[in-house]
C-alpha cells in the first residue's frame, strides 16, 4: 500500500511541475538549475519506480521507437544549431514514455494523488486572488494576473492541477461525501482561475471530462456531468466577474493600439539559420514565394490573441508544403514567422514542419494507437479511463498551447497507454476475465 502511495504522489508531483516550479522560484528564488535538477529528479524518481521486471513489446513502443528514429534523422539532415535549452527539454519530454512505461497496474488511483493535486491547486489559487486586485484594471498589459509579481502565467499552471484533480475525482469511487466535497473544490478553484482569465485550459479539461462522462457507467456518467456542469458555471461566474476583458483580447475594442507590422524577411536573420543546404534552400523558396506573391506581413494586434494565432497558423500552413520528409530544423518556424520568435503553438503542426511530415504521421499513429487501446479498455478499468482522460487533456493542450519540447505529459501518457494492457496480471478471477474482453 505504501509503495502504490509513494508511485501516486510521485506522478501528482510529475503531472504538476509547473505549479510547483512557480512555487519555489516565488517563495525560495530558485534558479534555472534548480528547475533542472527537479525535472530530471522526478523523471528518474518514476523511472525507477516502474514494475520492469513486466516488461512487454507493445506497438506503441515500436512506434515510439521510430519517432525517436525520425527526429535524429531531423537533427541530422538539418544540423542546425538549435537552442540547447529545447534540445534538453525535447530529451527530457521523450524520457516521460519510458517514465510512465510500467506505471499501471496499482488498482485504482491511491488517494495520495487527490490529495497532492487538491493542495497544489489550492495554494495556486490562495496566491492568484491577492494578485487579481493589482491586475484588475489590467495596467500589466495582459489579462492574467501577475503571480509573485513577475509569473503572468502562473494561473495556466495552476489550472493544469485543478484539471488533473477534476479527471481524478470523477475516475474513482467516492462516497457521496466524498463527490460532494470534489465538487465543491473544483467549482470554488473554477472561479479563481475563470477570474484569472484562464480559457483554453478549461476548454481541455471539459473535453476530458466528456470522455470520461462517454466511458463512465451510469452513477460515474451522472457525477461527470455534474462536474462539467459545473465548471461551465464556475467560468461563467469568473468571466462575468471581469466582463471588461473578453472584448479587450478579442479584437473588438478599438481603442487598443494595434503592434507595428513585422517584416517577414529580416525575421529570418533574428534566428540562428546555419543549417544544411536542404535547409537553407527551404527557407530561400520561401522567401522567394513571399516576394512573388507580395504579401508582406499585416498590422497585427499583439494584445488579440485570436489574431495572433490566425496569422500563426497561416504561416504555418504556407510552410509546410516545403517542410519536407524530416522538416526545417527545430525550432526554425521561430524566424519565418510573422509573429517573431513565436512558436505555432500546436504540437502535431510544429512536429510537421520542423521535424518532418514522416514524424508527425508517426506522431499521430501513436496517438491513435493509445488512445483506441485506451478507449477499449476504460469501459471497465478506471486506470484505463484515467489515463484516457489525461491523454485527451494533454493533447488538446497541445493542439493550443503545444510545443513539442515542453510536451512531457503527452509522452507521460503515451507510455502510461503502453503499459496498461499488462493490467491483467494484477487482477483475479472475474475482473481478470472481464479486463481481458474488454482488451480483445
Amino acid at each position: 500500500m505504501t509503495s502504490i502511495f509513494n508511485r501516486w504522489l510521485l506522478l501528482a508531483i510529475y503531472v504538476s511541475t509547473g505549479s510547483i516550479l512557480v512555487f519555489a522560484h516565488g517563495f525560495a528564488g530558485a534558479g534555472s538549475l534548480f528547475t533542472a535538477i527537479f525535472m530530471v529528479g522526478t523523471t528518474l524518481a518514476l523511472f525507477l519506480c516502474s514494475r520492469w521486471s513486466k516488461v512487454t513489446i507493445d506497438p506503441c513502443d515500436v512506434l515510439f521507437g521510430l519517432f525517436i528514429g525520425c527526429i535524429v534523422v531531423s537533427f541530422a539532415v538539418n544540423q542546425g544549431r538549435s537552442d540547447h535549452k529545447q534540445i534538453f527539454l525535447l530529451m527530457l519530454s521523450l524520457c516521460a514514455y519510458p517514465s510512465a512505461r510500467l506505471f499501471a497496474g496499482s488498482k485504482g488511483i491511491a488517494p495520495s494523488f487527490l490529495f497532492c493535486t487538491a493542495a497544489i491547486a489550492i495554494v495556486g489559487a490562495a496566491l492568484t486572488i491577492p494578485a487579481l486586485p493589482e491586475q484588475w484594471n489590467d495596467s500589466y498589459g495582459r489579462p492574467h494576473p501577475v503571480v509573485f509579481g513577475e509569473f503572468g502565467a502562473a494561473t495556466i499552471q495552476f489550472t493544469l492541477s485543478l484539471g488533473f484533480l477534476a479527471i481524478a475525482l470523477v475516475c474513482v469511487q467516492l462516497t457521496r461525501r466524498q463527490a460532494t466535497w470534489g465538487a465543491a473544490v473544483v467549482t470554488a478553484l473554477t472561479i479563481v482561475f475563470a477570474t484569472s482569465f484562464v480559457r483554453f485550459s478549461f476548454v481541455a479539461i471539459g473535453t476530458a471530462l466528456a470522455f470520461a462522462w462517454l466511458t463512465s457507467s451510469l452513477r460515474g456518467r451522472n457525477y461527470a456531468a455534474t462536474m462539467i456542469g459545473l465548471m461551465i458555471a464556475g467560468v461563467i461566474v469568473g468571466n462575468v466577474a471581469r466582463v471588461e476583458l473578453p472584448p479587450r483580447f478579442s479584437g473588438h475594442v478599438p481603442t487598443v493600439a494595434p503592434a507595428p507590422a513585422l517584416a517577414f524577411i529580416p525575421t529570418i536573420a533574428a534566428v540562428d539559420m546555419r543549417t544544411t543546404a536542404v535547409a537553407d534552400e527551404v527557407v530561400r523558396i520561401l522567401v522567394k514565394t513571399n516576394e512573388e506573391n507580395r504579401k508582406p506581413c499585416p498590422t497585427i494586434d499583439l494584445q488579440d490573441s485570436i489574431a495572433i494565432r490566425k496569422q500563426l497558423y497561416l504561416d504555418a500552413f504556407g510552410i509546410l508544403p516545403n517542410a519536407g520528409l524530416f522538416g526545417i530544423g527545430m525550432d526554425h518556424f521561430l524566424g519565418l514567422s510573422c509573429i517573431k520568435d513565436s512558436q505555432v503553438h500546436n504540437t502535431i503542426l510544429q512536429v510537421a514542419i520542423e521535424l518532418g511530415w514522416t514524424t508527425a504521421i508517426l506522431l499521430v499513429a501513436l496517438l491513435v494507437r493509445a488512445g483506441r487501446s485506451l478507449w477499449l479498455l476504460s469501459h471497465c478499468s478506471r486506470e484505463a479511463r484515467f489515463a484516457l482522460c489525461g491523454l485527451v487533456f494533454a493533447v488538446t493542450l497541445a493542439m493550443g498551447h503545444g510545443r513539442i519540447s515542453q510536451d512531457f505529459l503527452i509522452f507521460l501518457f503515451l507510455g502510461y497507454a503502453a503499459g496498461i494492457k499488462a493490467m491483467p496480471q494484477i487482477l483475479t478471477g472475474a475482473a481478470e476475465e472481464e479486463f481481458v474482453r474488454c482488451s480483445s
